[in-house]
């Protein structure tokens, strides 16, 4: 795969699987033992903020490296209470 296919692939897992929530994507792009973990955290996240979005700030083609950040409120996340306003990190 080119770097140009690879730095496609992990943008398509940012904005498809993550922030329009086709989680069916997983199937077509994670390895199986990475895709119930990835499902569990995807979960995760959409529970602990429903509106959560991923913002790629940058990637490096040389290595994958992808920065983000995400911004969301935060309705519950085990014994963290909510937030308001959003929070991100």
């Amino acid at each position: 795969m080119s770097t140009a296919q690879n730095k496609a692939l992990v943008r398509q897992y940012f904005e498809v699987f993550h922030n329009q929530r086709q989680l069916d994507l997983g199937e077509q792009i994670l390895e199986s033992e990475l895709l119930t973990p990835t499902l569990g955290m995807a979960a995760m996240m959409r529970t602990a903020f429903p509106d959560y979005r991923i913002t790629i700030d940058d990637q490096i083609a040389e290595v994958i490296g992808t920065n983000w950040d995400h911004l969301g409120i935060l309705q519950q996340l085990g014994a963290l209470p909510a937030t308001d306003p959003r929070s991100g990190a």
